[in-house]
């Protein structure tokens, strides 16, 4: 996967980890393996079934992080780590609305 390496170096074994757009859960089975806690939300209960067959220990949530914003921000207030895979399906103007919504206090990976 090509965010191995950002994992690696940028999420610490302390950190509680929120990750936007999960999808299938690749990313967040890959969150697991370094992070303290991860909850990962998606808007769609497909991708979140199957996220939560490849990340059990994860807290899987259905939320629309743009309709949602309030919703999101409240999350990553308690999060130390913000994760977002950019290449996923989330349209880049949509990710810009929800990177504005985030306290300014968390790390974006």
């Amino acid at each position: 996967m090509p965010y191995e390496s950002t994992l690696s170096n940028q999420v610490l074994e302390c950190d509680n980890v929120l990750e936007l757009g999960c999808s299938a859960g690749e990313a967040t089975a890959r969150l697991l393996k370094r992070a303290r806690r991860v909850v990962a939300v998606d808007k769609a209960e497909v991708m979140l079934a199957e996220a939560r067959q490849k990340a059990p220990d994860a807290e899987i949530l259905k939320i629309d992080c743009i309709t949602e914003g309030d919703v999101v921000r409240d999350l990553a207030a308690s999060a130390d780590v913000v994760f977002l895979d950019l290449g996923g399906r989330m349209a880049m103007s949509n990710a810009v609305t929800v990177l504005q919504k985030l306290p300014s206090n968390v790390r974006l990976v």
